[in-house]
């Protein structure tokens, strides 16, 4: 009845099991028994089952492989058709010519027209872009004559699906080694949400063992390390039914048994999704708001 209704229902992308990857793995027959296992290949291998079919190559990659082969196509030949330029022909076209025959011809001119210019949440640059400003501006050679301004944190870094790229944020920060200045005040949080960021990512940081908080850390050093924020703090307080919100809240997503992570996010999705739509109601009914 299990596998019909998930067969029947379109919006589940994933089935699941439960315990049905773990029954007959050693610890799910030790727990069923109540002993130790029998030793047999056949449950050791059933441990390992999940991995290797999360592993496998999904039956419609070729499918959807093609099919956007042939919508980039026909959307470059439409684009032709109308004479028209979408966001990323800009980009390289123009790191095209950076690259080309008179492209030091071409850096220098829109040096002299922008001597100075200043790149804003710079941590979502992708490699085309950061070419093109490198480019322009030689960042390891530091001319006095002109300025490149790279504001940004790799802890906001959320566009990687639009091709925003943390090592080139890497590649930017050790070219202007040593010219690295840090706005440390935030003025837009409250003291106590501040103080919990804070927290939360130094003990990442701190843990003897692992990688740091970003998972940068190695035996070399630390390519992205924290660092604590100061906050200049916020008059007001956000209060649901006359109570103060806590500045920062935990959820543990309670099961018994293992839980894939496509259920996992489905179910984050659906408990955050939920909060903010009470979170906005008890605004409308005016017992939720800044005060």
């Amino acid at each position: 009845e299990k596998l019909a209704a998930w067969a029947a229902d379109e919006t589940q992308e994933a089935l699941d099991l439960g315990t049905g990857f773990t029954r007959l793995t050693p610890d799910g027959v030790a727990e069923a028994w109540k002993s130790d296992p029998p030793s047999h290949p056949a449950f050791a291998a059933m441990a390992q089952l999940k991995a290797a079919l999360d592993g496998l190559p999904k039956p419609d990659a070729a499918v959807l492989q093609h099919a956007a082969q042939w919508v980039s196509a026909r959307f470059e030949e439409e684009k032709r058709r109308r004479a028209e330029m979408g966001f990323d022909d800009m980009l390289l076209r123009l790191d095209g010519a950076l690259h080309g025959a008179g492209g030091e011809r071409l850096a220098t001119l829109i040096r002299e027209q922008f001597p100075v210019a200043l790149i804003d949440e710079f941590q979502d640059t992708d490699p085309v872009q950061y070419r093109i400003f490198d480019s322009i501006y030689r960042l390891e050679d530091n001319d006095e004559q002109t300025g490149l301004f790279l504001i940004g944190d790799p802890k906001q870094a959320i566009y990687a699906f639009r091709g925003a790229d943390i090592y080139t944020y890497l590649r930017a920060r050790q070219a202007t080694d040593g010219r690295w200045h840090t706005l440390d005040t935030n003025y837009r949080s409250s003291h106590a949400m501040v103080e919990s960021v804070n927290h939360v990512f130094t003990r990442a940081e701190q843990r003897p063992v692992g990688r740091g908080a970003f998972l940068f850390r190695d035996e070399k050093g630390n390519q992205v390390p924290f660092a604590d924020a100061l906050a200049q703090g916020r008059k007001e307080t956000l209060e649901v039914d006359g109570t103060a919100l806590t500045a920062l809240t935990v959820w543990h997503l309670e099961s018994e048994q293992p839980v894939s992570g496509v259920v996992y996010r489905q179910q984050l999705a659906s408990s955050c999704a939920s909060e903010i739509v009470r979170l906005l109601n008890a605004g409308q009914q005016g017992r939720a708001g800044f005060t």
